[in-house]
């Protein structure tokens, strides 16, 4: 039972025009949803996952040309006594051509999103498109070791490699947490937090905000839809596939779509999903026998 090989949620492989929608994966020892290993053509929609290790959803190794929309990813995990120091929402390596887009990321221990190679593959990691997505609060487990420290992390065998991957649309938020928005490879290797400076770097994210994005209740990892004041309202660009409703099946407009998985509904119309959405975002770990349920996991008190 390996965290990094096997474990979690679930693993494909060789999986090809295939849809996984509306899966709810929490507090595995491992990713939340893993595609390892040629796989294209899937749609990955409207899924939960949360308080997993290693990655929420994990893209590896030939997984090119898939979608993944309207997901929420939250509260990852690192994998005690385990080499690999990941916590990420979302992981792409060694994977080319996939769109992420309309997906809410927040406070994962590492990156939010990170797109690298590990060189089993050459130039396999660029043409991913990032469109219309939170990724906030993010790095919450410290900066300054591989894996963690930055809202958004893209890296490459080369700087064009990076490059050719594209991006706009997204609203991006650090808050209190250690390290900074955004790394680059061929750039400062310390990141930068200023949005000109990224933009500059990438040539990307032309229409995208550093802002709050005003989460219902970014504790909660039901908490994710957005208030009437966020600025993710109407952010969206036109994306490079259709979106045409959100997470809770709610429709989108063609353009000026909300940014993140869940667009603004008013009070009292969103739906929810039903004896989940208010449990708190607690895991403890044992280094014994690994990660566990907390004791205490019950629903907030309203």
């Amino acid at each position: 039972y390996n965290p990094g090989f096997e474990a979690g949620g679930g693993k494909w492989c060789y999986t090809f025009f295939s849809t996984i929608r509306s899966q709810v994966a929490a507090f595995n020892a491992g990713p939340g949803i893993w595609f390892d290993i040629t796989n294209s053509n899937n749609l990955i929609e409207q899924c939960w996952l949360y308080s997993n290790t290693l990655a929420g959803l994990q893209l590896e190794l030939y997984t090119d040309n898939n979608t993944v929309q309207n997901s929420v990813i939250c509260g990852t995990q690192f994998q005690p006594g385990y080499s690999w120091k990941y916590a990420s929402g979302i992981t792409l390596t060694d994977s080319t051509n996939n769109t992420i887009v309309h997906n809410t990321i927040f406070d994962c221990l590492g990156n939010g999103l990170q797109i690298f190679s590990d060189t089993r593959v050459t130039n396999s990691s660029g043409h991913n498109k990032i469109f219309n997505n939170i990724i906030t609060s993010n790095s919450l487990g410290g900066s300054g070791s591989y894996g963690t420290g930055f809202q958004i992390y893209i890296s490459g065998q080369s700087a064009t490699e990076a490059l050719s991957n594209t991006h706009d649309g997204n609203l991006f938020w650090r808050g209190s947490s250690p390290g900074v928005l955004f790394c680059l490879t061929g750039q400062s290797g310390s990141g930068t937090d200023s949005l000109a400076t990224w933009q500059s770097w990438t040539g990307g994210d032309a229409h995208s905000l550093v802002a709050n994005p005003l989460l219902t209740n970014s504790t909660l990892p039901g908490g994710f839809p957005l208030t009437a004041a966020s600025p993710a309202r109407a952010l969206g660009v036109t994306p490079p596939v259709s979106v045409t409703n959100d997470y809770f099946g709610n429709p989108r407009p063609t353009t000026g779509a909300d940014a993140g998985a869940a667009q603004f509904v008013a009070s009292g119309q969103q739906g929810a999903e039903p004896g989940w959405s208010n449990l708190l975002l607690h895991y403890t770990f044992d280094e014994g026998n690994g990660p566990a349920l907390d004791s205490g996991l019950a629903p907030a008190a309203n």
